[in-house]
């Protein structure tokens, strides 16, 4: 087993678990206590990691025989993770920006979902209580921090193709956008997290998805930042989608120029770093770029 790897997947867990409760996700799905019991579970894992590496290391084979029963449920976790992320993803495509499917569909995967957190809760539970014995000294790990230091224009030109770890994600965003099968104009896909989660780079590495180059006659980013200026959006799209500086400074040769752009065109836009959460302005956009 490579050194600090199971680490990495209890950090990445923990990552995700954090996502999923400061976007009260697990509130919304009613799975939020068990949210939280599985991440103090891997945190107890977490901090004795490392002791019990270094005694692998040094030839302890009871040990080393722990860990190996500890990585498949660790990574059995992570799986769980996964899926319970790329799911509520998948129901995010909505005609409104909002999460508005059914509240009983959404209650019955919350229902079975919370299952399948107890139940790896407790195969956690049960191999730290078999490990007990070995008394392993607690060493907290500084995860890494993100800090976002100040507000940036993001490219989309530089990523590398395969990010670790994003894979899944990503295909289930592709899978969303070369679908046909929607009836209305414009549909909305959400990406949210905590900041330093990579929302961006995942955005960005389906933007530049060939097949989602080809799928699309228009692509467009826009990073939003700051106010949720409608005037000032639309001139970033306009400015994106034309790679030229736009000068006109009322809203109705705007909204013109922007009809003009996406006329019976099939477009993907991006907004990076949105914050605002006001239905009433998401409404004004989206009804401004029907019609491509």
């Amino acid at each position: 087993m490579a050194e600090g790897l199971l680490l990495s997947v209890s950090e990445r867990i923990l990552g995700k678990l954090g996502s999923f409760a400061s976007e009260e996700i697990g509130l919304w799905w009613g799975v939020n206590d068990e949210i939280g019991s599985l991440g103090r579970t891997v945190s107890r894992v977490k901090v004795v990691l490392l002791d019990a590496e270094d005694r692998q290391a040094r030839g302890d084979d009871p040990v080393r025989d722990w860990l190996g029963e500890l990585k498949e449920v660790i990574y059995d976790a992570e799986d769980l993770v996964d899926d319970f992320s790329t799911e509520v993803l998948r129901r995010q495509v909505t005609n409104e920006v909002r999460l508005f499917f059914s509240s009983s569909n959404r209650l019955a995967y919350g229902l079975k979902m919370g299952h399948k957190i107890k139940a790896i809760r407790k195969r956690l539970d049960a191999v730290m209580s078999v490990g007990k014995p070995f008394n392993f000294q607690q060493r907290p790990v500084d995860s890494s921090t993100f800090v976002m230091t100040k507000k940036r224009e993001q490219t989309h030109s530089t990523l590398p193709e395969v990010v670790v770890g994003r894979e899944v994600e990503k295909s289930a965003i592709r899978q969303l956008l070369l679908s046909d099968n929607y009836e209305n104009n414009v549909i909305v896909i959400s990406i949210f997290g905590i900041g330093g989660l990579g929302k961006t780079t995942l955005a960005q590495l389906t933007y530049n998805d060939e097949n989602v180059k080809m799928h699309f006659n228009l692509r467009i980013w826009v990073c939003v930042s700051g106010d949720f200026n409608l005037e000032l959006i639309v001139r970033k799209i306009l400015e994106s989608a034309t790679g030229e500086k736009v000068k006109l400074s009322e809203m109705n040769p705007l909204k013109d120029f922007l009809h003009k752009i996406i006329n019976e065109k099939k477009y993907l836009l991006v907004l990076d770093n949105v914050w605002n959460e006001n239905f009433e302005k998401w409404s004004s956009l989206r009804d401004l770029l029907v019609g491509g």
